[in-house]
């Protein structure tokens, strides 16, 4: 969707260089990009990643904004992309789930002598730790929340990987609803 907006974006492509762009519309942009309709630069040296997002408010500042990081050296840009990063671990997952639904990051299976338990083992249980979590289910009695048992950060344990699979940011997250967890794991 286009609109007053406009953002100033660095995208990784495949040679390990990096792209700066603006536009008012990033998804319409990255899509355009993806199909080799955005620049031939990045056409050139598909696929690509977007890095970094920068909203800078009017056309005129997203392109001042983009002839700064232009003219940044390739690690002056990296050091921009992880000062976002750090900026954005610090802040809560992107996704408030509703109701009693929670979202989980699975944790590495391991057995005791160490070896990783691949995902195709069925039938046991598996850990994951909660990354957000709803207010709760709604009690139509009262029409208030009956929170939920588990909070970001807590350890869970699931008989199966089976909830709605989301992908962001390179990870794996898992969406299920309270009545799909066994227990809270506590150390």
């Amino acid at each position: 969707m286009r609109n007053d907006i406009w953002s100033v974006y660095i995208l990784l492509l495949a040679d390990n260089t990096y792209y700066t762009g603006i536009t008012n519309d990033i998804i319409r942009r990255l899509k355009l990009h993806e199909i080799g309709k955005g620049s031939k630069y990045v056409r050139a040296r598909l696929p690509l990643v977007l890095k970094y997002v920068e909203e800078v408010g009017s056309l005129s500042e997203a392109a001042r904004r983009e002839r700064v990081i232009k003219r940044l050296k390739h690690t002056q840009k990296k050091k921009l992309i992880e000062k976002l990063r750090k900026k954005e671990k610090d802040m809560t997952f992107p996704i408030e789930p509703i109701l009693d639904r929670i979202i989980i990051k699975k944790d590495e299976m391991k057995e005791e002598s160490g070896f990783h338990v691949p995902d195709t083992v069925k039938g046991r249980s598996k850990t994951g730790t909660v990354v957000a979590a709803g207010p709760g289910r709604i009690n139509v009695e009262t029409g208030k929340y009956i929170p939920l048992a588990v909070k970001a950060g807590d350890k869970v344990l699931l008989k199966e990987f089976d909830g709605h699979r989301l992908d962001w940011e390179g990870e794996t997250y898992y969406v299920f609803t309270e009545s799909e967890i066994i227990g809270k794991l506590c150390e």
